[in-house]
């Protein structure tokens, strides 16, 4: 039964077999006879499937991410396609990132071949082998696969120690990869078309630097792939310069593609006005001692007499003026300063002595405007100079109205002379806009003398020395 299993077996390919196979009865032996037609052509099937075999592409590999300890892809999608466009080949990568593929077509040397490599939450990769004797057709693609990359919107709000919005205030944040915007024309709906395209740095970082606006806000945008950390750095004239490093976290969809992030910082900034304002203040109180009536002349105000913070410049920043007793033998108050807080440091812009009247005594004055306030300078009793209205500000600008007299012994008569910024005028034009100016804006006058029927305008006594006080203390100074 078994020889005439193989007998049936191999009866319908006595064309295609080695042996002729005779039978001479149903229960005889058979006997076998080499065919030599058939042996030859057996042999040639052989080397045609060898060469076949030899020939057909063979692709195998890793697929990893791009972390410093690389992790397996699976389910990655490989896909091979040839010189034609045409997909001679489709697997995924295993539990462990490894694929291996052998289309099913013969591979002749020089044969081109396109391998993409795709995963969803990834870039997808494409690679371009081809086939020669030196590689033969054993081809190894081992390859790292790159998150896709999502935006990161950083947004916030810089505000000050009181929580008042700072405007234009610079913040430079550094993080995320750098990216650059080419301008390349495109076809959209058949229309040719400027649009802009970014090209991405995955080895650099990107930074910005964006400006407040009027309500202290700013945003910068970013792209990343990752949990990221991002530095912030923060400046603005007159304040503490503020640095911060911020992690970033990605926002998952799945467990391979993220969302977009929005991450909201907001930032206070410290006024180092104040604490470089607070040093002065030490540095004359050791000086001079705290203000204080003089033991000399009484009720005269001496020591560090006057400290108040005033916008004299109009850019929304306080200046310090204060006005102490210098010299060795000094009763009272007589010198007045003032300092501009600038990159970081109390600056001295103006030192002078404090103004006096005929016969009555020391006193300081000055006025607010609108937007700005001016200082009296230089001024004297009505027989000299009157003096100047000096406005702080980086041109130093001032406005002047003094008059002078020479007198006149033969008929024992004052001749006055009456000056605007240095050029002479009337006595009428001089008073005109003398009181068109003082006029607009509120006068403020600090006597350092006894007060005596005092005006409404004017502050004296225990008034000024209480308010230098408050001042003081607001700036952080506190008796040692």
């Amino acid at each position: 039964l078994i020889n005439r299993m193989m007998v049936h077996k191999y009866q319908d390919l006595s064309d295609f077999s080695i042996f002729n196979l005779d039978f001479t009865s149903f229960f005889s032996a058979y006997s076998i006879h080499p065919n030599k037609q058939g042996v030859e052509k057996y042999a040639d099937n052989v080397q045609n499937k060898i060469d076949y075999y030899e020939k057909r592409l063979t692709l195998t590999g890793n697929v990893t991410d791009t972390d410093a300890n690389p992790n397996p892809l699976d389910g990655t999608t490989v896909m091979v396609e040839n010189s034609d466009g045409k997909l001679i080949a489709k697997t995924v990568t295993s539990a462990v990132g490894k694929y291996l593929m052998i289309p099913n077509q013969a591979s002749e040397y020089g044969q081109k071949y396109k391998i993409t490599f795709d995963k969803e939450g990834y870039e997808p990769f494409t690679v371009y082998e081809t086939t020669d004797k030196k590689t033969g057709n054993n081809i190894t693609i081992n390859v790292k696969l790159v998150h896709k990359c999502f935006n990161v919107n950083v947004s916030g709000t810089v505000t000050d120690e009181k929580g008042n919005p700072i405007d234009g205030a610079e913040v430079t944040i550094t993080g995320g990869y750098k990216k650059t915007k080419e301008t390349k024309t495109a076809i959209v709906d058949g229309i040719k078309k400027q649009m802009d395209f970014y090209k991405i740095d995955r080895t650099q970082k990107d930074t910005q630097t964006v400006y407040t606006d009027n309500n202290g806000k700013y945003e910068a945008e970013f792209v990343n792939d990752k949990s990221d950390d991002y530095n912030v750095v923060v400046k603005k004239n007159n304040y503490d310069t503020y640095t911060d490093n911020i992690t970033i976290e990605q926002k998952k969809i799945d467990n391979n593609t993220w969302d977009d992030v929005k991450y909201t910082y907001s930032i206070t900034l410290e006024d180092g006005m104040y604490k470089a304002y607070c040093e002065i203040v030490r540095g004359l109180v050791k000086k001079h001692g705290e203000g204080r009536y003089s033991a000399q002349m009484s009720k005269y105000l001496t020591g560090l007499a006057v400290v108040r913070l005033i916008d004299f410049d109009g850019d929304g920043r306080e200046e310090l003026f204060c006005a102490y007793d210098e010299g060795e033998y000094s009763s009272f108050a007589n010198t007045q300063e003032v300092y501009r807080y600038d990159n970081g440091k109390a600056v001295s812009i103006y030192k002078g002595q404090t103004n006096s009247e005929g016969g009555v005594g020391p006193y300081v004055e000055y006025m607010i405007t609108e937007d700005k306030a001016y200082l009296l300078t230089d001024a004297h009793s009505e027989d000299w100079e009157l003096g100047s209205w000096t406005l702080f500000n980086k041109n130093d600008n001032s406005v002047q109205f003094s008059y002078n007299y020479n007198y006149n012994y033969e008929n024992n008569k004052r001749n006055y002379v009456y000056m605007i910024d240095g050029k002479i005028t009337t006595e009428s034009d001089y008073n005109s806009r003398k009181k068109a100016f003082t006029d607009s804006g509120t006068i403020h006058k600090i006597l350092i003398y006894p007060p005596n029927n005092k005006k409404p305008y004017e502050q004296g006594g225990d008034e000024v020395l209480k308010e230098t006080k408050e001042v003081m203390e607001k700036i952080g100074y506190k008796n040692q």
